[in-house]
């Protein structure tokens, strides 16, 4: 006959290292957690800074200077896909040419969907869709477009490496505006 509390005992102990592998393979994921998490809060955070860097490009519009909207590029290793040209612009001197005759247009541009993917604390890219606003003041045209830009940090300002935008396919869903 088996001594009285052997299986308890031999249930007890299993249960108890059962639940201390348990415990420790929790633990093991604390860091990806961690991580996952940190992740989830930068990329809502850069989802302001990007909102904020729209903003500031598009005032730079409304300033209707070319060289002002031009600073806000990379100086070298710049791709600029515009919507209203059919060239890849890679340079600050074609970026101001581009802006000269875009800014006469008034343009005036609001997000309508967005968001952002972030690959380092000074790099990320935004994406998604804007409609701008053309025209003069009452006879404004509105033009849906799809964006991308990736900003990246420079000498400690954010700057344009790349941006394209073009003309919303016909068929494609609209959205609202999203709010600042």
């Amino acid at each position: 006959m088996a001594p009285t509390g052997t299986g308890r005992s031999r249930t007890a102990n299993t249960d108890s290292t059962r639940v201390n592998h348990n415990i420790a393979l929790s633990w093991s994921y604390a860091p990806l957690l961690v991580l996952i998490i940190a992740r989830y809060v930068i990329a809502s955070d850069m989802l302001k800074v990007a909102r904020d860097n729209f903003e500031r490009w598009n005032d730079s519009l409304q300033t209707k200077d070319p060289k002002q909207v031009a600073a806000l590029y990379c100086a070298e290793g710049l791709s600029f896909l515009p919507t209203v040209s059919p060239q890849h612009i890679k340079n600050t001197g074609n970026t101001q040419d581009y802006f000269v005759e875009f800014v006469k247009k008034n343009p005036f541009g609001t997000i309508t969907d967005d968001s952002v993917q972030v690959y380092a604390d000074d790099a990320y890219l935004h994406s998604g869709m804007y409609t701008f606003e053309l025209g003069d003041e009452g006879a404004r045209t509105p033009v849906e477009a799809r964006f991308s830009y990736v900003w990246k940090k420079e000498g400690g300002s954010w700057k344009i490496s790349h941006h394209h935008s073009s003309v919303r396919p016909e068929g494609a869903v609209k959205k609202e505006a999203v709010p600042a």
